[in-house]
């Protein structure tokens, strides 16, 4: 028996394990080829997380590994289908993605992030394929963005989400729910959920979950995780309603706001914290209006908004503008609003606070949180 083949394969998980963790895939891969012992495990690990963002060749090799070895196919639990720019469009083009997700058994994460591509324009095999996975029972976060008359009866089906996000999505506001069967109490009760959307789509979605007895079959009153973009204030009375329905489980809020708009104070957005007792993580997304008095309120506004935030412990406010020049002077400001002790109870709890400038022409397009989950649990 070969050296190799003595050790325990308890040492041989957990070194793979290791290697995974830091998205080696070279050193997975050679893993894979260096001894039978060690074949599986690391094709269980290189499957686990597919991510195509380059279109056809990365496609139809996915589809040629799944269809030659069945195997495989199980071990597939995170999907990424992304589109890095609007120029490079291959999602609604790639006729293997029908074949692809018709394979998969056991999908846990699915992220479906074309940069900009009206539903009706991706192939039918592959809009039923989705529609199969997205049946899935072991299905438990799905992804989906910038897809234009996106129908929301294609998430009528969702039995066990967890995790849902719409970033930049657009729907048809004609579009009728069927009604829902049983209690509510019945629906699936989700942990996270994130509206990234624009003003008519914001109202469209919320109020499907708003709306008792019909609407999306989802419950929104054991929410740990909410992210919310209120950039009008025309949204505010829903947002504040969906942040009343999770108030009492509510542990992390990632909010994008608007302060001012074209020079103009919009109706500041403001929520009270005190009636969030589980909230730690808070983040903030602040669009930068290029005027002087975006540059006078923003900070002013901050500290009137986290007035009432005192049992936060990790804040987070990321600045987005299209100018380098309103970056630049609002930077002092909330420089010398952050070094006074009384601006506010958040910035004396908070055992982290992160403020960061981007410099950003366009909105629409996913993010990630500022703030990730895994702090909860430190």
């Amino acid at each position: 028996m070969a050296d190799e083949e003595k050790l325990p394969q308890e040492l041989k998980e957990a070194i793979l394990s290791h290697i995974f963790a830091q998205r080696d895939l070279q050193s997975l891969v050679a893993c894979a080829l260096a001894h039978r012992s060690l074949r599986y495990a690391s094709q269980a690990y290189l499957f686990r997380d597919i991510q195509l963002h380059m279109g056809m060749p990365t496609a139809t090799k996915l589809r040629r590994a799944l269809h030659d070895a069945p195997h495989l196919r199980a071990y597939v639990r995170v999907l990424r289908l992304e589109e890095r720019s609007r120029s490079d469009q291959w999602i609604y083009r790639e006729d293997s993605l029908s074949d692809i997700l018709e394979m998969l058994e056991d999908l846990q994460e699915l992220y479906l992030h074309p940069s900009s591509v009206y539903y009706g324009a991706i192939p039918e095999a592959t809009r039923a394929a989705l529609a199969k996975v997205l049946a899935l029972p072991s299905l438990r976060t799905l992804s989906l963005a910038c897809m234009i008359e996106l129908p929301l009866s294609i998430l009528t089906h969702l039995t066990q989400l967890r995790d849902l996000r719409l970033a930049w999505t657009m729907h048809n506001s004609q579009e009728t729910l069927p009604a829902l069967p049983g209690t509510v109490t019945e629906r699936v009760a989700l942990s996270s959920l994130t509206l990234c959307l624009n003003e008519p789509s914001f109202a469209i979605v919320g109020m499907q979950l708003l709306e008792h007895g019909k609407g999306l079959p989802f419950r929104i009153d054991s929410l740990r995780s909410l992210r919310l973009y209120v950039y009008h204030r025309g949204w505010h009375q829903k947002a504040r309603s969906i942040i009343g329905q999770c108030a009492s489980t509510l542990q992390s809020l990632e909010l994008g706001l608007a302060p001012v708009v074209h020079g103009i104070a919009e109706d500041m957005f403001h929520i009270s914290f005190e009636a969030l007792p589980r909230l730690k993580l808070l983040a903030l997304r602040i669009a930068v209006d290029n005027s002087s008095l975006g540059l006078a309120l923003i900070p002013t506004w901050l500290v009137d908004f986290l007035a009432t935030a005192k049992d936060i412990t990790h804040l987070a406010i990321n600045l987005r503008s299209d100018s380098v020049f309103y970056l630049s002077a609002l930077l002092p400001r909330l420089g010398k609003m952050l070094a006074l002790e009384y601006t506010s109870p958040a910035l004396k709890s908070a055992e982290k606070v992160e403020v960061t400038l981007e410099l950003a022409e366009d909105d629409a397009d996913v993010q990630p949180p500022l703030l990730g989950l895994e702090l909860l649990d430190e």
